[in-house]
């Protein structure tokens, strides 16, 4: 049984408006949906279940939940890196590290930021 890491978050309009700044190369359909799920709230699966008709008059989906999930991260990632400002006192660091140990580093993080700071992202996790 392994753990994976889930990251649920919400942005501002604001917020939003702002990482994606500095993302031009993304395509406006892209951001679109990357704000569906970041700004307003819906899940990735309802997302990748929609469809659209292609050229040929089938029925196909809009996006993959992978493709849509990149897109969601790159936004966010953005933001993390670009927009956030750094709390006081704390540092960004790239690390690689074990999952397990990735896991619990960063519900210690939550932890602190939920004392600290208002919480921005709720990290929690789920067994397969």
């Amino acid at each position: 049984m392994t753990k994976r890491l889930r990251v649920k978050t919400r942005l501002t309009k604001n917020q939003f408006k702002q990482a994606a700044s500095y993302l031009p190369d993304m395509t406006k359909k892209s951001v679109a949906l990357a704000r569906r799920v970041l700004v307003d709230g819906e899940t990735l699966t309802s997302i990748s279940q929609e469809v659209e008709v292609n050229k040929k008059g089938e029925d196909v989906p809009i996006i993959s939940r992978q493709m849509l999930a990149k897109y969601v991260y790159t936004v966010y990632d953005t933001y993390i890196t670009h927009v956030l400002e750094e709390p006081s006192g704390w540092v960004t660091e790239t690390i690689c590290a074990p999952n397990d140990m990735m896991i619990e580093f960063l519900e210690n993080v939550e932890r602190r930021r939920r004392i600290e700071l208002k919480p921005e992202v709720k990290i929690t996790t789920k067994n397969n």
